[in-house]
């Protein structure tokens, strides 16, 4: 049995950048790159001839934790709320959901979920607290 957390993080390719910077420090802190999948990433991410759809389904059915990155409420969010609807259907394990919220707007479709509004510095502190706070 795998007891490992794989962490999937969720975003807009336009978003890519804060993506790069919350998987750099969960990598400083320790977390394994093969445990963090974004999509955006040449390396963990789609890789050309990937079935999109097939492949991420398969990623987000083993997800532990998945941290959705939300910038602003009037960008299209369709794949990642597509995707947070995979990682908490049927057929898939437990998965914790985290919206690092970006912008002053709080996502409707995040009621419920544990929100945290973050700054690109505050990204460096969440991923501390993610890895040294039980």
């Amino acid at each position: 049995m795998d007891n490992h957390v794989s962490i999937f993080i969720s975003h807009r390719h336009q978003d890519k950048q804060i993506a790069d910077a919350l998987r750099n420090n969960l990598e400083l802190w320790g977390i394994p790159a093969e445990r963090i999948f974004q999509s955006s990433n040449e390396y963990s991410g789609i890789q050309a001839g990937d079935e999109i759809r097939a492949h991420l389904i398969e990623r987000l059915r083993k997800t532990d934790l998945l941290i959705m990155i939300f910038t602003a409420a009037d960008y299209d969010w369709s794949y990642c709320t597509w995707e947070l609807g995979v990682a908490n259907g049927d057929g898939t394990k437990p998965t914790r959901v985290l919206c690092l919220c970006c912008t002053k707007d709080v996502p409707k479709l995040m009621d419920g979920v544990l929100i945290s509004k973050v700054t690109h510095e505050e990204v460096k502190k969440l991923t501390f607290d993610l890895h040294k706070t039980p």
